[in-house]
Order: C-alpha cells, then sequence, then structure tokens
C-alpha cells in the first residue's frame, strides 16, 4: 500500500469510525505487522489530536477511530491528519484533510 489520501469528515461528539485500513504487499498479501509501531495524529490548527489504533499485527490490519469524548473537546476546524508506521521503515500510509463540524 502506497500513501494514499483520504478526507476525514468528523462530527464533533460522535465517535469516530472505525476505518479499517490494510497494510499488503503488492500481491495483495497481508503484511506482518509484528514489531510495528503505528501513530495516526490529527492536527488542527496547533492542536495535535490522537486518533486511537487498533493493530491486528499478523492480518496488517489496522482499525481507527477518535471516541466520541475527544471529538466532543475538538472546536470546528479544518486540518489534516497521518497515519505512520514505524519499524522496519518509516512510511505515511494515509494522509489528507480533516473536517471538524457540529
Amino acid at each position: 500500500m502506497s500513501s494514499n489520501a483520504y478526507r476525514v469528515e468528523i462530527t464533533r461528539g460522535d465517535t469516530y469510525g472505525p476505518l479499517e485500513i490494510r497494510y499488503e504487499d503488492s500481491d495483495g498479501q497481508p503484511i506482518d505487522m509484528t514489531g510495528y509501531t503505528v501513530t495516526w495524529v490529527l492536527t488542527l490548527g496547533s492542536n495535535e489530536v490522537p486518533g486511537t489504533v487498533d493493530l491486528d499485527e499478523e492480518q496488517g490490519r489496522m482499525t481507527l477511530t477518535v471516541p466520541h469524548e475527544v471529538t466532543a473537546a475538538i472546536p470546528q476546524s479544518v486540518g489534516s491528519h497521518r497515519l505512520r508506521i514505524t519499524a522496519p521503515i518509516v512510511k505515511t500510509l494515509l494522509k489528507g484533510r480533516v473536517t471538524v463540524d457540529d
């Protein structure tokens, strides 16, 4: 999977997700992510909001969410997000625009 653009639209006070991402090789087979670190950060103005990533290492599956308690505290805004893996390489798998609205 190369870096892909994906727009995230969040309604304040709602849980965002789950959004499932699979990390696959060129044959469409899941890449074992044992030992990988995965981060998903939403940047809104000068604030960085960490998203929640549940990782199924053996299946290369990442499930992304932002809990409703977190979205309730985010003001209406537009920003960006980035899903990045580390080990053995550092690679951005997903990035794009974030919109938070009521």
